[in-house]
């Protein structure tokens, strides 16, 4: 079967040429003086054998590439920006922990207020998060979210 013969029903249209040019075309006639090739029976014997053969990277090199002029810059320089930050934030102390409750800090001040658009998204989320497993959530907490 040559490579003109079509095998497929050919899309019409105005951007699609017509059957006819397509035989006339010198790049079908190019294909068509073509020989197909077939690899040689030990084609991936040998591909295998030059595989093993290639000289592997010795430590040395993978070394070098490591201490690449580069790298050591960045290196140098993300070591500076780190120490420089910790020279800057060094100044904050930590939150005051209470001696009687270990280091659980302290709340100061007045009570946050309640927030029922938070409730009732939790109560949502939770609800979805009971629908996909509904082993999440007992039926007495499913009836306390409903109602």
């Amino acid at each position: 079967m040559k490579s003109k013969d079509i095998l497929f029903k050919p899309k019409t249209g105005p951007d699609v040429p017509e059957l006819g040019s397509f035989e006339s075309d010198p790049v079908w006639d190019l294909l068509d003086s073509g020989t197909t090739t077939s690899p040689a029976s030990n084609f991936t014997q040998n591909v295998v054998r030059a595989a093993r053969l290639q000289k592997q990277p010795s430590f040395r090199d993978r070394l070098a590439c490591l201490l690449d002029r580069r790298a050591i810059l960045l290196g140098s320089a993300a070591a500076a920006l780190g120490l420089f930050a910790l020279t800057q934030f060094s100044g904050l102390q930590a939150p005051p922990t209470s001696p009687s409750l270990g280091m659980t800090p302290v709340l100061k001040g007045p009570a946050p207020a309640p927030t029922p658009h938070l409730n009732e998204a939790l109560a949502g989320e939770l609800l979805v998060a009971a629908s996909v497993d509904p082993e999440l959530l007992s039926d007495q907490e499913v009836i306390a979210l409903l109602f």
